[in-house]
């Protein structure tokens, strides 16, 4: 009998931690939610947390170019120095799971409206994005892998 128990919960704890590498379209939308948050409370942290170490970002207009995570989160923080506030909101176009590893092809359309202050005027500044994004699990956490933006465009 003590063998069947034993058997039983190291059967279950090998579910649990194969559950773990999961991943689902809820924890796809919780993670494009942190990154809005991330960028309307101007959080800095959050937003390193989001990007792998080895993250590269490639644009459709340069595609021999390519920006590091550091280059990212630079960029986000000279837009939190500027905006007085930003508004952000991230929609999934499309996405395929990957079946070999815990791992995300995502297609994000990003909106961000920024409220900027200069020389005492008030101008809104819109940037609307599409990324061809990776995301997987590392130690148990999304992050970006590496994305491509496919259109880019400020009115």
């Amino acid at each position: 009998m003590s063998f069947l128990v034993k058997f039983c919960l190291c059967y279950l704890a090998v579910s649990w931690a194969c559950a773990d590498d999961v991943i689902r379209l809820e924890d796809i939308k919780s993670f494009l939610d942190k990154h809005s948050t991330a960028i309307m409370q101007k959080d800095e942290t959050a937003l390193v947390n989001l990007f792998s170490e080895n993250y590269q970002q490639t644009d459709e207009k340069t595609p021999n170019q390519s920006l590091s995570k550091a280059d990212i989160v630079k960029i986000y923080k000279n837009n939190f120095l500027v905006s007085k506030l930003i508004i952000s909101k991230i929609n999934i176009l499309d996405y395929k799971l990957s079946e070999e590893q815990p791992q995300v092809t995502l297609k994000t359309h990003i909106f961000n409206r920024y409220l900027i202050e200069f020389q005492g005027k008030q101008n809104i500044l819109n940037q609307e994005e599409e990324w061809d994004s990776h995301i997987g699990l590392i130690d148990g956490q999304l992050r970006y892998l590496d994305t491509q933006k496919t259109v880019t465009s400020s009115p």
